[in-house]
């Protein structure tokens, strides 16, 4: 198993209600275990350039991210 560093992390309730939807979903799948690899994913898979355009808009799930 990994090592892994626990931390403290503020979310919005719409977005922590749907981290509980996944997680209800599969009975394997942890809240920690659905936001590191979200945040793995988008991390390693995305461009500098592409990050920083999600973290500039404030609507960004209505500008046509996929």
């Amino acid at each position: 198993m990994e090592n892994k560093q626990l931390i403290s992390i503020r979310l919005e309730p719409d977005v922590l209600e749907r981290i509980d939807d996944m997680a209800k979903s599969c009975c394997y799948r942890t809240r920690s275990s659905i936001i590191n690899k979200l945040l793995s994913v988008v991390l390693k898979c995305s461009t500098g350039g592409t990050i920083n355009k999600m973290l500039s808009e404030i609507n960004p799930d209505k500008k046509g991210f996929i």
